[in-house]
């Protein structure tokens, strides 16, 4: 047998994750650390968090790693999910919210039909509000109050859009996928374990899954 000490990839991790996200930012900058302790140690003081020392080493202050946090979010998040995270970081980190805005509003505003931007801030807008804030505090255009609610529209299109998702995702699994997918949905009331190496599909898997749910109208969790 021949020892490999290499790591293939790290896989992405949900920035609501919080300890293992900011883990993984320090792992991605931090060289030759020898223990967990030793990745909890910045400029002579070892912190009780990963998230501590993320702050500390100003890993989240960045731009480049701000971006790369909304990268990944975008990812693994649906619209309606990566409004609320925005949210919740201008929250924390009483930040301008505007280089984000700019960069993913084509992002935020996917499960509407129309007026997509605009909608997506009056989302934003009511979620800040219910904090006492509003878009103008976090340097974010103030949206525009005349624009239909679209309440309806976008739960008609989030639906749709999982149901066609969901369709693509399903026609590319392969026999193996598919054989589990089927296990799955034939037995409600079974616990299943899904386990195998990395780069096996088992993500794809997930996210198949979480989409034939949710275009069945019905809860699924991440």
């Amino acid at each position: 047998m021949r020892n490999n000490n290499k790591i293939g990839r790290i896989g992405i991790i949900s920035p609501k994750d919080t300890e293992q996200y900011h883990f993984k930012l320090i792992l991605n900058r931090r060289k030759g650390a020898i223990s967990f302790e030793d990745l909890r140690t910045y400029d002579n003081v070892t912190y009780k968090t990963y998230k501590e020392t993320a702050y500390a080493m100003e890993l989240v202050k960045d731009d480049e790693q701000i971006f790369k946090m909304f990268e990944e979010a975008c990812v693994i998040m649906l619209p309606n999910q990566l409004r609320k995270y925005f949210v919740n970081f201008l929250l924390t980190e009483n930040i301008s919210g505007n280089n984000i805005w700019e960069k993913f509003r084509s992002k935020f505003g996917e499960d509407f039909k129309n007026n997509q931007e605009l909608l997506a801030l009056r989302h934003i807008n009511a979620l800040l509000a219910k904090e006492g804030m509003n878009c103008e505090d976090y340097s974010l255009p103030q949206p525009d109050e005349d624009i239909t609610d679209g309440t309806e529209e976008i739960n008609e299109n989030f639906v749709l859009e999982c149901r066609n998702t969901y369709e693509v995702m399903h026609s590319k699994l392969n026999k193996e996928q598919r054989y589990i997918f089927n296990e799955i949905i034939q037995n409600k009331n079974k616990t299943i374990f899904i386990d195998g190496p990395g780069g096996t599909g088992k993500t794809y898997l997930y996210k198949t899954l979480i989409f034939y749910y949710m275009s069945q109208k019905k809860k699924s969790y991440q």
